[in-house]
């Protein structure tokens, strides 16, 4: 059924059918760590960042915004997801989601305010005291990915008044 869910539900092109997918599979993943397994083992995080570059980005909408929950319950606990997901490419592209460069349009504020603040959520499952991986995800995230996008979000006034008050 997962494999049957990632294949043709998540690489629709039915806006729908894949806002539905995402959701059923954060659904299902959610405090189960074998499903949550199953589902990142059937290539679910490239899966994943390709909706979301699709969608826009850190300035996408809803389905942006759903993904982004999927990747947190797909990471939430789960050592051996979160050893798969550093091992793989996929840590730059989180880390490029903090990639602010400009101003967001006037519409895209909460939006992307919403987005990073799921994002920085996801990077601190990375580092749970006293979790299994967290000294090496504290030293893989803080020294090679995040610090330079942190460092630069901050500088950004776009949104670091809302970051600081949520």
């Amino acid at each position: 059924m997962v494999s049957l869910i990632l294949g043709q539900v998540i690489c629709t092109e039915a806006d729908c059918v894949l806002v539905e997918g995402v959701q059923l599979l954060t659904a299902l993943t959610k405090d189960n760590p074998d499903i949550q397994k199953l589902v990142a083992f059937e290539n679910a995080f490239d899966r994943i960042f390709d909706i979301i570059t699709k969608e826009g980005g850190i300035d996408g909408g809803v389905t942006v915004q759903d993904c982004l929950y999927l990747l947190s319950s797909l990471l939430t606990f789960n050592v051996s997801n979160q050893s798969f997901f550093r091992e793989t490419s996929c840590v730059p592209r989180l880390g490029r989601l903090l990639d602010v460069q400009d101003e967001a349009p006037g519409y895209a504020k909460d939006i992307r305010t919403t987005n990073i603040c799921l994002t920085l959520n996801i990077c601190s499952l990375f580092v749970v005291p006293n979790s299994t991986g967290t000294i090496k995800n504290q030293v893989f995230y803080v020294f090679r990915i995040f610090y330079q996008y942190l460092n630069q979000l901050t500088k950004s006034s776009f949104c670091f008044g809302k970051l600081v008050s949520l």
